[in-house]
């Protein structure tokens, strides 16, 4: 093993030797011949991939190169410093092509930082829309690595250099991603204002593809707020959108998002076929990231329904494709929805594993709003194993974000959780106020399963504690 170090050592060291002793014009031309060496074993120059701004890495056909292209561009550029006039035009042009097939290739293999790192070196050679197109597929990919706080200067960055070139379909397709961006960072307010924008500009460009996009950012911003009705609208229009212009994957999204609301609003039987068919059109389309969506949101469902086993091995599946897309922002979900699972089937060291690792990558990612439902759900099971003050403080920790980031489906269900942990210490009246407020939310959302629950509990929790149950009362 010794003698292996020391022979790639000496072998790597007589290599830069050997490099350095070429004259920098040598160098640059055996640059340029290394190009044109792998480009004839891969059967040609590659062509230019689309310049149409998508976060989807599959739409350009791919090409033997790719897997090269990396390299190429390293060469170019190492040419390119050396050559003067044809030759380093040529070698500039080079690098821009093979870094920009670089970025589409790391995005379709799922590598989401190295897409970032090439996106925009490709940036620092462009200018206007050229270059904004690059800054923004580095905010896709680095919002699709977990780390949404990274990617929204990267989007701000892209925004000026489209307002700057007056081009206001690049400029409506922006602010909905990054409105997007602002609903992960718990900014509600800030999110409708940017989705309106967007889809004002979408409207006046006639974009129907990305007014269907914006409207089903609009859907989940409205779900997040608790507006079902307002989201079930939102989605139902951005199907028939989707479906107009014949974006059936897209359309398949908008489906099980709304399935998820037709089973936040008591309509559980007519959400199963919905998250049905859209997975059976996303394994089609092989979507592997999207069918996890549809897959996360389907176990919760049969979670929801009693169902466990189902949902386990629904919710470990859409784990697996996440962590293939490398998706970490997704699988911390996944972990949390499986640590609720385990919960509530008294699996508690599972529980507890799960929602810690969950809640490990919100905060490394800055998913605030991700960050006070793990920290609630973790005080549920600190609860279920006696340590009620560790749950007192979580729960008081989850309200205080949930409040911060405008999280009333988590803030409800939550408060009546804590209001349990207040009957635990005996602390009755201070119970029965937390009780009457989370009940209220629920109560104004519609969500009528988490609801039903929580009487269920808190009328035990009565009991136990040798309280007549209140419950009734408060609710009327």
């Amino acid at each position: 093993m010794h003698a292996e170090r020391a022979y790639l050592f000496r072998h790597a060291l007589l290599r830069d030797v050997a490099y350095q002793l070429q004259l920098p014009g040598d160098r640059a031309r055996l640059h340029a011949l290394a190009i044109d060496t792998i480009e004839e074993m891969c059967g040609g120059r590659a062509a230019e991939p689309p310049s149409e701004v998508t976060a989807d890495a599959l739409v350009f056909p791919p090409h033997p190169t790719d897997a090269f292209a990396r390299e190429l561009a390293a060469h170019a550029g190492l040419a390119t410093a050396r050559n003067a006039g044809p030759d380093r035009i040529a070698n500039a042009s080079l690098r821009v092509l093979y870094l920009r097939r670089a970025a589409w290739h790391a995005a379709r293999l799922f590598q989401n930082d190295g897409a970032r790192d090439l996106w925009l070196q490709h940036a620092d050679l462009t200018s206007g829309i050229a270059r904004g197109e690059s800054l923004l597929r580095a905010a896709y990919a680095a919002d699709r690595a977990g780390r949404p706080p990274e990617a929204e200067p990267l989007c701000r960055r892209a925004l000026r250099c489209f307002r700057a070139a007056c081009a206001r379909g690049h400029e409506g397709r922006t602010l909905s991603f990054l409105g997007g961006l602002d609903l992960e960072l718990g900014r509600l307010r800030t999110a409708e204002h940017r989705m309106r924008e967007a889809l004002a500009i979408n409207r006046e460009v006639g974009d129907r593809r990305s007014e269907a996009a914006t409207m089903a950012n609009l859907g989940v911003l409205y779900q997040a707020k608790g507006s079902l009705a307002e989201a079930e609208r939102a989605y139902e229009e951005a199907i028939r959108l989707h479906r107009r212009v014949g974006n059936r994957k897209a359309a398949a999204v908008a489906l099980g998002n709304l399935a998820t609301v037709y089973r936040y609003s008591g309509r559980g039987a007519l959400a199963e076929p919905l998250y049905r068919r859209a997975l059976e059109i996303l394994r089609k389309a092989g979507k592997a990231r999207a069918q996890a969506v549809v897959l996360g949101n389907l176990g919760n469902y049969f979670r929801s329904v009693g169902r466990q086993e189902e949902a386990e091995r629904t919710l470990t599946r859409a784990l697996e494709l996440f962590r293939k897309v490398a998706d970490i922002r997704n699988e911390g979900v996944v972990l949390a929805n499986l640590g609720n699972l385990y919960c509530n089937s008294g699996r508690l060291d599972e529980a507890e594993r799960e929602l810690g690792k969950a809640l490990e990558i919100h905060l490394e990612a800055g998913n605030r709003r991700a960050e006070g439902v793990v920290r609630g759900n973790l005080a549920a099971v600190q609860h279920g194993r006696g340590r009620a003050g560790e749950a007192e403080r979580g729960y008081r920790e989850a309200l205080a974000i949930h409040r911060e980031t405008g999280n009333r489906p988590a803030e409800g269900p939550h408060l009546c959780d804590y209001a349990q942990v207040l009957m635990t210490c005996g602390r009755i009246r201070e119970a029965r106020r937390a009780w009457r407020a989370g009940a209220r939310i629920l109560l104004e959302l519609g969500d009528e399963d988490s609801l039903r629950r929580r009487r269920e509990a808190m009328a035990r929790a009565c009991a136990v504690a040798g309280v007549p149950c209140f419950d009734r009362a408060i609710l009327l």
